[in-house]
C-alpha cells in the first residue's frame, strides 16, 4: 500500500476498512459460499485515487491514478495486504467512500472544481473484493468532499465545497 500511495496520489485518510457480512446477489453462487468460508480476521479496504489533476482546487503529489478504486483484502493474523480487485468502471477523481452498515453497499463522491459531483453506488462482493456499479445520482454542486447516511439510514449528506 506504501508504494501504491507514492506512486499516485492516494486518498488514504478518505478510505475505511468494513467488515463485510451479507453478500450481495451480483457475486452469484460460488463468490457467495467463498464469502462464507473466508478467513474472519480479513477485511477488504477500498482505497480512492485521484485519475485527473487538472480539475482540482489543490495540486496533489504524484501521479495521476489509472483507475479510481482499488480494493485490498488485509489479513489480520499476518498484516498481509493483497489487491484483490480494481473497478475498471472510469471514474473521475472519487475522493470520499462510505460504508453502508448494514448492506454491502459503498458510496463515492467525485472532487472536480469544472465538473458536478457524482454520487455512485457500488455493491461489493465480499469474497472477490470486486466492485459492480449499481447507480449514480447528481451530487448537486462541485468538489464533494463528504457523505454521510442519517440513523435510519433512509437518507445521505452530501456536502460540496
Amino acid at each position: 500500500l506504501a508504494s501504491l500511495a507514492q506512486k499516485h496520489s492516494v486518498l488514504l485518510s478518505a478510505t475505511r476498512t468494513y467488515q463485510l457480512t451479507r453478500a450481495p446477489t451480483t457475486c452469484g453462487k460460488e463468490a457467495m459460499q467463498l464469502a462464507k468460508s473466508a478467513e474472519p480476521s480479513s477485511q477488504l479496504l477500498v482505497v480512492s485515487c485521484y485519475t485527473r489533476f487538472d480539475n482540482l482546487a489543490h495540486g496533489p503529489r504524484g501521479k495521476q491514478a489509472k483507475h479510481g478504486l482499488y480494493t485490498f483484502r488485509l489479513h489480520a493474523q499476518t498484516g498481509q495486504l493483497v489487491l484483490v480487485s480494481v473497478a475498471k468502471e472510469p471514474m473521475n477523481n472519487p475522493a470520499f467512500s462510505r460504508f453502508h452498515p448494514e448492506r454491502n453497499l459503498l458510496y463515492t463522491c467525485t472532487e472536480s472544481v469544472v465538473e458536478p459531483g457524482v454520487i455512485t453506488t457500488w455493491a461489493v462482493c465480499p469474497s472477490t473484493g470486486q466492485l459492480s456499479k449499481v447507480s449514480s445520482r447528481s451530487a448537486g454542486g462541485t468538489s464533494t468532499c463528504y457523505l454521510t447516511l442519517d440513523r435510519q439510514r433512509k437518507n445521505m449528506l452530501v456536502v460540496n465545497y
